[in-house]
């Protein structure tokens, strides 16, 4: 099921530009589990829980979205509408991709958002920027990730730490994701090492 959070909106932070009236970032991350999933009736469910979801957030972190691009734009029209699409697909439209939305009432002006494919159909990283900061949005499926790719990962999410600990008032990164912790591996504790130098 999906994961909810929230953090606070700040004067000093906001990547608009523009005040706004709400004084929190709502973020949610749910592994969807082929959100475009053949079977009709089962589509159809985890497309509703799509959009209501999509009534309440600013972000949205999907993992194993499955099916390709032109697909989920067609599907979900009305709330690409209303979000900026964030994405890496993967060649295989039965398995992997992530996708990030990024609310247009957040974020009105799409140059605004940049998207970098960090790891095929696995890892995007999202950067928002405005008038008195930024955001780093990390989605992230650690499942199938091959090594050199999970190093680049944590450099790149290292780097996005130590940033955002020397300019905490202009930069904000955020992590969502399905991170497959429940079991000891040799991945885990890339990512716990990952985490330590973070914080």
């Amino acid at each position: 099921m999906p994961t909810y959070s929230g953090f606070s909106k700040s004067v000093l932070f906001n990547p608009a530009g523009i005040r706004q009236t709400n004084a929190r970032i709502k973020l949610v991350t749910w592994n969807c589990r082929a959100l475009l999933h053949a079977n009709r009736r089962l589509r159809e469910r985890k497309l509703a829980i799509l959009r209501k979801l999509a009534n309440d957030a600013d972000i949205i972190f999907l993992q194993e979205v499955h099916g390709e691009l032109t697909l989920f734009e067609v599907t979900l029209r009305d709330v690409c509408r209303d979000f900026w699409v964030s994405h890496s697909f993967s060649d295989d439209p039965g398995t992997g991709s992530v996708v990030t939305l990024v609310s247009k009432t957040l974020v009105p002006d799409g140059s605004n958002v940049v998207s970098i494919e960090v790891a095929k159909s696995r890892v995007i990283r999202t950067i928002v920027t405005g008038v008195n900061g930024s955001m780093h949005l990390w989605n992230i499926h650690n499942f199938g990730i091959n090594a050199a790719a999970l190093a680049d990962v944590a450099t790149s999410l290292r780097a996005d730490g130590r940033e955002t600990h020397l300019h905490p008032n202009r930069l904000v990164t955020f992590v969502g994701g399905d991170f497959n912790f429940y079991q000891p591996t040799t991945n885990m504790w890339r990512w716990a090492m990952c985490w330590a130098d973070m914080n």
